[in-house]
């Protein structure tokens, strides 16, 4: 006589049944939840991007966004830069090439602050420009050279234009970090020309980290 095998089924106890409902039910809600805040927090980014509010995603590089102004020649920017580090802000109107940057004077700034900057354009009572940059009530100006203001007086056919605009842009390792780079053209046509220019009149506004004598160093030794 052969003994019957009975088949054992896995059993889960009504205490079990409920805890994994219960765990069910909040994920579900959490998820739920998440669901109706995302767009939310994306309506608050864009307010705050709106009215030139920083989000600091990484507190050891450069953040900076754009602040409206009602002068078409005035540019205003909202920064950060961070713990550690010394920076010089500077600006120039003529001889502005593609890429890279000048050799220039300028406002030192040390970090971690976050500050605003303006930059203005404007016409004094003798008939020259002069450009202004202002941050933490000190401001720097400059004279615009006789041959170097006439898109000012007599307009330009074009320009090359790149910013920092209305939402936040952070520094990227090793590059330059310019708040405005303007290159501006005088003949019609195509734009930029054919034999673009090397270096053209606009404006150029930028900042220049100041090396310490420790990290100069330290920067002499890793170098290859």
């Amino acid at each position: 006589m052969h003994a019957l095998k009975l088949s054992r089924r896995p059993r889960i106890s009504l205490l079990t049944l409920l805890l994994l409902v219960t765990i069910f039910a909040m994920a579900f809600a959490l998820w739920q939840a998440n669901s109706e805040l995302m767009p939310m927090r994306e309506e608050v980014q864009a307010l705050r991007d709106e009215t030139g509010q920083l989000t600091i995603s990484d507190v050891e590089q450069i953040h900076a966004i754009q602040i409206a102004t009602d002068y078409p020649l005035a540019w205003k920017w909202r920064v950060y830069i961070p713990a550690g580090r010394r920076f010089r802000l500077a600006h120039q109107t003529h001889q502005i090439s593609k890429e890279g940057l000048p050799e220039a004077n300028g406002l030192n700034i040390s970090g971690p602050k976050e500050f605003v900057v303006t930059v203005k354009l404007d016409k004094q009572p003798d008939g020259r420009w002069r450009s202004g940059v202002s941050c933490d009530g000190v401001t720097t100006y400059q004279a615009f050279p006789e041959d170097a203001n006439r898109w000012l007086t007599e307009g330009q056919a074009g320009s090359q234009f790149k910013q920092v605009h209305r939402t936040v842009s952070v520094e990227k390792p090793g590059e330059p970090f310019v708040l405005l780079r303007q290159r501006v053209f005088y003949n019609r046509g195509q734009i930029p020309p054919a034999n673009e220019p090397a270096r053209t009149d606009g404006l150029l506004v930028w900042l220049s980290e100041e090396m310490s004598n420790a990290n100069k160093g330290e920067k002499h030794r890793t170098k290859p």
